[in-house]
């Protein structure tokens, strides 16, 4: 699994389906506790999201499945 704001990522796993799992931070400038935070916040859905492979985008606000 790859944990990134890169959004280079994105395009690689579209093309090549490459991480099996990618969970892209879509939040622009945060401090790293408040991301700890948010992922923690949603810790139990992202893993189940992203348990059998997929791409998750997690912004400030929500969650989105692609």
């Amino acid at each position: 699994m790859v944990v990134t704001k890169d959004a280079d990522f994105i395009a690689a796993y579209e093309v090549k389906g490459v991480p099996k799992r990618l969970l892209f931070g879509a939040t622009g400038n945060i401090r790293n506790t408040e991301l700890i935070l948010l992922v923690m916040h949603h810790l139990d859905l992202l893993y189940e999201q992203l348990k059998d492979g997929g791409l998750v985008e997690l912004d400030r606000n929500s969650i989105t499945v692609r």
